[in-house]
């Protein structure tokens, strides 16, 4: 790499750790922040990823979001208090996020050069840090820039190695596998469907020597290859996790339930002398499950209680900016019309067709890996219309491509530091796209400190709050936490007289999401959206009662 792309890729990396550090003074925990905080430090305390297995979270992004705090822990012989005083962990648990996030601008950028020069890795890596969701989940302390990272780094290796020794081809991209595994359980598909993409990208640079014999030769090569790297990989997965030597209860449940008799008494004697649980399996299996069974949906004011298949392809038409959609349609048109694939595009075309099938919906951060595969497509794209040899053509382009960047600037700087929350003029803008989309695509829970904020200006001794996250500062004086399990709640009428004279803030997940299924409550939630609130923040609608 030349001395003026480290320069640009430092320029490019400090100037978005630098939001990332503001930003996590002013925005609260997310959803998933919380309960990382609390496993994370109980395995550096004790050794054990029971409960990390047990909710299907792989350990390395939490381990190393923690390690900081556990060794202020070592140091000081103080240990944090995981409730009381978790805001004081803020800087400490989501500052390692920036070690992925430098891997991933680091393997893009070296992607994008690879196939268009250094001028694609740079318009790359400034698209990268100029995207407002990938800009806004960077002060996170969670899992998917994490896994987004690994995975690049794994196919950055293994499309340059296909050529090389049994090491170099098999052995070190499983240990990236196994690296990428223990960052998310959803590697277990996301690369070998890449991986797979990358080889038949090969194959369709040298389709002219095709016949059926050497199909036949390929295809069973890439099995051996990709049962050898996935087989490497968690056995290194399985190793790395360990396991608390605990019986399963779910098993020893099933296997009491068994009705044949005659293999029901070995499953029973199997089930409660097989203590090798809590090990990286069960939050394998648990994830699978997880995707099986499907998640709840919500597009436009319309939610489903299950998965539709076509969610991710609309969602990204609502959360993509502007000029990267432009960007994405121009390269689709670029490639359609020259025929000439890459594997970052063969890829990005695999991973958008698997989103179809993809049925845990709960926010673009889970389809980053496609989000960024795709910015770089867009970025090799334009190092080459950029080469243009007309000179006038040339420098329209140029002056588009500039206006496209400020544009796209603008966006990211006038809704930061909450990035997470962007919705494009399409699904009705920053203000008004809780309407369109919900979740960790607008609110994940990080709403408390400003709703805090707002409630000291205004003079508000307690307010009512029905809000979706787990931040404990809705546990502090001052806020009075609807819980529809706790509420005994009988009919929409118990609910007035409970916040009769009140002020009530309801997230915009609450309000407008598919998590409120019981028919009193969701009659409560009908009502609301009827109502113009006196006021709002940027997560929360305020309405007196």
């Amino acid at each position: 790499m030349a001395f003026w792309d480290r320069c640009w890729l430092a320029a490019c990396f400090l100037v978005s750790a630098c939001l990332s550090v503001f930003a996590s003074a002013h925005v609260g925990w997310t959803f998933d922040e919380p309960i990382y905080v609390r496993c994370g430090l109980e395995f550096w305390r004790t050794g054990s990823t029971y409960e990390l297995m047990r909710i299907g979270t792989m350990p390395l992004p939490v381990q190393v979001a923690t390690l900081p705090a556990a060794i202020s822990e070592w140091v000081t012989g103080n240990q944090w208090n995981t409730w009381e005083n978790l805001d004081d962990l803020k800087l400490w648990v989501r500052l390692p996020n920036l070690v992925f996030w430098f891997i991933l601008l680091l393997t893009s950028f070296r992607i994008a050069s690879r196939f268009g020069g250094a001028l694609a890795g740079r318009l790359t890596t400034l698209i990268l840090v100029l995207s407002p969701d990938l800009q806004g989940h960077l002060p996170f302390a969670t899992t998917d820039l994490a896994v987004t990272s690994c995975i690049l780094l794994l196919l950055d290796f293994y499309a340059t190695t296909r050529h090389l020794k049994w090491r170099s081809r098999i052995l070190i991209p499983a240990l990236l596998y196994a690296i990428a595994m223990l960052a998310k359980a959803s590697t277990l598909l996301f690369a070998p469907l890449c991986m797979a993409a990358i080889t038949f990208t090969g194959w369709l640079q040298n389709r002219e020597s095709w016949n059926w014999r050497e199909i036949q030769v390929r295809v069973r090569s890439l099995i051996e290859e990709q049962f050898q790297i996935i087989a490497i990989g968690l056995s290194l997965v399985l190793i790395i996790c360990g396991s608390d030597f605990r019986t399963e209860p779910t098993f020893i449940s099933w296997a009491h339930g068994l009705t044949d008799q005659i293999w029901k008494p070995w499953f029973v004697w199997l089930s409660e002398n097989l203590a090798i649980f809590n090990n990286a399996g069960v939050a394998i299996v648990y994830q699978i499950k997880h995707n099986l069974q499907g998640h709840g949906a919500y597009l436009f004011e319309h939610s489903w209680p299950r998965a539709v298949s076509y969610y991710f392809p609309i969602l990204f038409f609502l959360k993509f900016p502007i000029p990267i959609l432009i960007g994405w349609f121009g390269m689709l048109l670029r490639t359609a019309r020259t025929r000439t694939f890459n594997w970052p595009v063969v890829v990005s075309i695999v991973l958008w067709l698997f989103t179809w099938n993809c049925r845990v919906q709960i926010g673009l951060r889970l389809q980053f890996p496609f989000f960024v595969m795709t910015i770089i497509c867009i970025g090799i794209w334009l190092s080459e219309i950029c080469s243009i040899t007309t000179r006038w053509k040339r420098l329209t382009i140029q002056i588009l491509i500039g206006c496209a960047f400020i544009s796209l600037a603008w966006d990211t700087f006038r809704v930061w530091p909450h990035g997470s929350r962007y919705v494009n003029p399409i699904g009705g803008g920053i203000q008004e796209g809780y309407r369109a989309v919900s979740d960790s695509n607008y609110d994940w829970g990080q709403g408390l400190p400003e709703l805090k904020t707002w409630k000291q200006h205004h003079n508000r001794e307690s307010i009512d709050v029905w809000y979706f996250g787990t931040d404990p500062q809705i546990l502090q004086p001052g806020f009075r936490w609807i819980e529809p399990q706790s509420w005994q709640i009988r009919s929409s009428e118990d609910f007035y007289n409970r916040v009769n004279n009140r002020t009530v803030a309801i997230s915009t997940t609450i309000l407008y999401g598919c998590y409120v299924r019981d028919p009193i409550w969701l009659s409560i939630i009908h009502d609301y959206r009827k109502k113009i609130p006196v006021d709002r923040t940027e997560f929360f609608l305020i309405f007196e009662n």
